[in-house]
């Protein structure tokens, strides 16, 4: 098993929605530039899913805005058109290859929202 050396979490920034269960719609709004702040970043990260720890050590974290196609947890576009997204990349930490799940918390900006495995690059 090789150790993950970095994670990338992308925001998207437009309006979109999607359905969350058979009659639910999760709506999201978008967000003006001027409403974007680069939010800071805590790693937390789990050998069993259960209990996370708070990585202490240095991370760096590289932002950068691009458009993507949005896609749900099973490949399925959201949008006919690529919307705005804040992309994070986490790196430069040092964990054990025996931790499997990894969360971040965002200090500050509560209206991010991630899709999840919406491209093929979330995690690498």
């Amino acid at each position: 098993m090789n150790p993950i050396k970095s994670i990338e979490v992308a925001f998207c920034l437009d309006s979109l929605k999607q359905k969350v269960s058979y009659e639910k719609y999760f709506e999201f709004d978008g967000l003006k530039d001027s409403e974007i702040e680069i939010p800071g970043i805590a790693l937390w990260y789990s050998q069993d899913n259960g209990k996370y720890n708070k990585y202490e050590g240095n991370i760096e974290v590289e932002s950068k805005f691009e458009y993507r196609q949005v896609k749900d947890a099973n490949g399925f576009l959201l949008a006919d058109t690529s919307k705005r997204f804040l992309v994070l990349t986490i790196k430069n930490f040092n964990l054990s290859e025996n931790y499997n799940y990894f969360a971040i918390t965002l200090d500050q900006n509560k209206n991010l929202f991630t899709i999840p495995f919406f491209n093929d690059k979330s995690v690498y």
